[in-house]
């Protein structure tokens, strides 16, 4: 269920951007700010954005997806997404799941609108702890988390 999606692949590319236009659609409304990045990402930015994506494929159709970057053993969760018509299925909560038990980092990092209250309550019942808040504009606040990896003592 759980696939690398290469950008390289126009349909995996188009399937993915068609995804995003309305997942953040559906958040830029819950949150009242409609000027979100991937709201305003073409084709193009998209592929060329240099994030890992692994998406959440059900019957052939992309219902969700995750991307990341990891750099200096730390994990930054960039985007996460899921088709409005799978809302409330576990496919946001199964991608985080697959994407915290990657070997290659030891911490995550994520961050949401303050406003996003259904992804705050993921990431707290993840295991996230909230860390900072930054105020971006006068209508968009977001909140920062961190998810520490348990290391294995020996």
């Amino acid at each position: 269920m759980i696939q690398y999606l290469n950008l390289t692949d126009e349909v995996t590319l188009l399937s993915l951007h068609n995804l995003q236009k309305k997942s953040y659609k559906e958040e830029a409304q819950l949150i009242d700010f409609y000027e979100i990045p991937p709201l305003l990402e073409s084709l193009r930015d998209l592929q060329q954005c240099q994030e890992i994506f692994y998406g959440y494929v059900n019957s052939s159709q992309l219902q969700g997806a995750i991307s990341y970057k990891i750099s200096q053993n730390v994990l930054d969760i960039h985007r996460l997404m899921v088709d409005p018509q799978q809302f409330r299925k576990g496919i946001a909560r199964t991608l985080l799941s697959f994407t915290l038990q990657q070997e290659n980092f030891k911490e995550v990092i994520v961050s949401t609108a303050i406003k996003n209250v259904p992804a705050i309550y993921l990431y707290k019942k993840m295991g996230f702890v909230a860390t900072s808040q930054r105020r971006l504009t006068k209508e968009l606040t977001i909140q920062n988390f961190k998810y520490q990896k348990e290391i294995d003592a020996f």
